[in-house]
């Protein structure tokens, strides 16, 4: 067989691509990425929206401006840009080789950032869920959530947010305490799981080592999706809502799938392991949501859209694309890659594809 020779691999690509095309017209129909497999672990900061530095300085107490602090990174190499900080009254909180964090005066902060070296921003100080964020250089940030949780002998969830951009060393030294990491969050924060001795533990660590910046309740209200909490209202309490709820894997998690069942709605997904969540796709009554997030090992609970098709082969359907093969059923007809290809010269035999990959 005469072989062509192509000056671009590119052009072999994309003739490859449309050879693909013209061989499976009717192509398999995929649902949403959604809907493909179990959801990952979803932390709850999915579809969040990182808060400006304005957003959050508005909750900043209304104390003396000359005594509001604020965080910025420094260049190692612009040491002229470290002296001036140390100048207007800035301090050094961590040292990272390359480039350092310094706590600054809110006052010189606008004019330090006119440093190119420098970068910085109110949201060091913010943990940013999907609906809310944690200003954790306020006091008691989480005064005003209304479902609350409590410290409780058993294991349970628990937040720790370090002082800027973490170190490996610094996991280590909270793992130390007996609590586990379970999944990262956004700002320099992670989520824990640990037992009242271990929380105790991690609390003395947050009062003594400055690395520490802030600990506080992983509450149910921020394991709740936002589209949930507003249906929820809407809905008699015996109402069932279609839900994916993911729980962190321990020895109790059969025992709370158990509970997740004996509610008598329908199991839409099977319990499936994700990164070490486990995740159950049913249907549970809109009165039982918040205690289900109250549950000590429920990390999240969203809705669940069922899957729907919109892929090309509907496209051609709907736009009356259709032929008939041969056992007489009606399918939608092929984009005419095929033809085109023919009519250039090109193979149409997939056994002759080979020779485009080489």
């Amino acid at each position: 067989m005469h072989r062509v020779s192509f000056p671009w691999r590119n052009t072999r690509l994309v003739v490859l691509a449309l050879v693909v095309l013209s061989l499976f017209p009717n192509g398999p129909a995929f649902p949403k990425a959604s809907a493909i497999a179990p959801p990952a672990p979803l932390a709850p900061a999915t579809a969040r929206q990182a808060p400006d530095d304005k957003s959050l300085k508005q909750e900043t107490p209304a104390d003396d401006p000359s005594t509001r602090t604020t965080k910025v990174i420094v260049d190692a190499s612009d040491t002229a840009t470290r002296t001036r900080l140390i100048a207007h009254g800035a301090s050094l909180l961590v040292d990272y080789g390359t480039f350092s964090l310094w706590r600054v005066p809110v006052a010189t902060a606008p004019a330090a950032r006119q440093q190119t070296s420098l970068s910085g921003s109110a949201t060091f100080d913010a943990i940013v869920l999907r609906d809310s964020v944690i200003n954790t250089s306020v006091e008691n940030p989480d005064s005003q959530v209304s479902r609350q949780q409590q410290r409780i002998d058993g294991e349970q969830f628990w937040l720790v947010q370090f002082v800027g951009p973490i170190k490996a060393e610094w996991l280590k030294t909270i793992e130390a305490t007996g609590v586990h990491l379970v999944i990262y969050m956004p700002n320099h924060a992670y989520l824990v799981w640990g037992d009242d001795a271990s929380l105790t533990r991690l609390e003395a660590l947050a009062a003594t080592d400055p690395v520490v910046q802030w600990t506080g309740p992983y509450h149910p209200e921020y394991r709740i999706a936002p589209p949930l909490k507003q249906a929820v209202p809407q809905r008699a309490a015996s109402d069932m809502l279609d839900v994916t709820v993911q729980i962190y894997t321990t020895s109790a998690t059969a025992t709370t799938l158990d509970e997740l069942k004996a509610f008598g709605g329908r199991i839409i997904r099977n319990p499936s392991e994700v990164l070490g969540f486990t995740n159950i796709t049913l249907q549970v009554p809109a009165g039982q949501v918040d205690a289900i997030a109250r549950r000590a090992d429920v990390y999240n609970i969203e809705p669940y859209v069922a899957p729907t098709r919109l892929d090309e082969a509907q496209n051609q359907i709907m736009a009356g694309n259709l032929v008939r093969d041969p056992a007489d059923n009606l399918v939608p007809s092929g984009p005419g890659y095929l033809q085109w290809l023919a009519d250039n010269g090109f193979p149409t035999d997939p056994a002759a594809i080979l020779w485009l990959m080489c």
